[in-house]
């Protein structure tokens, strides 16, 4: 299950290198629909989960993959896997270096080590 896992981190860090906000079609606030989350299959049978996009603060991408009580969150072309950690209100996923808040539509990203925020401000791709 972790090779497909780091294929699909690989692929969203490379998807969200090769796209700008202005390279994504319909990425002007409000103006797309919400990314689905449905599970497909693939050519093998495997779900295929769609990652999910976040617009934060100055235009900066934060792109997660959901499973269970986990995620892989990318951001700047780099990928990190988390595991759900316990939250008061809202929900927290923590990987090595990074913490990653969401609450409804939005979200907002600390590092690990000093909850430093690196980008804040994050709305689901699509809401306002």
């Amino acid at each position: 299950m972790q090779a497909p896992r780091l294929a699909l981190a690989l692929f969203t860090s490379l998807a969200l290198t090769a796209c700008s906000q202005t390279g994504i079609p319909g990425a002007e606030r409000g103006s797309a629909p919400a990314p689905s989350t449905a599970a497909q299959g693939d050519d093998e049978g495997l779900p295929e989960t769609k990652p999910i996009v976040y617009i934060c603060d100055g235009g900066a991408m934060v792109a997660a993959i959901y499973e269970d009580d986990e995620a892989v969150v990318t951001y700047e072309g780099r990928s990190e896997q988390m595991e759900t950690v316990r939250s008061a209100s809202g929900a927290r996923y923590a990987g090595e270096e990074w913490i990653w808040w969401t609450k409804g539509n939005t979200g907002f990203l600390q590092t690990r080590a000093d909850e430093t925020t690196i980008v804040d401000g994050c709305s689901l791709h699509g809401e306002e």
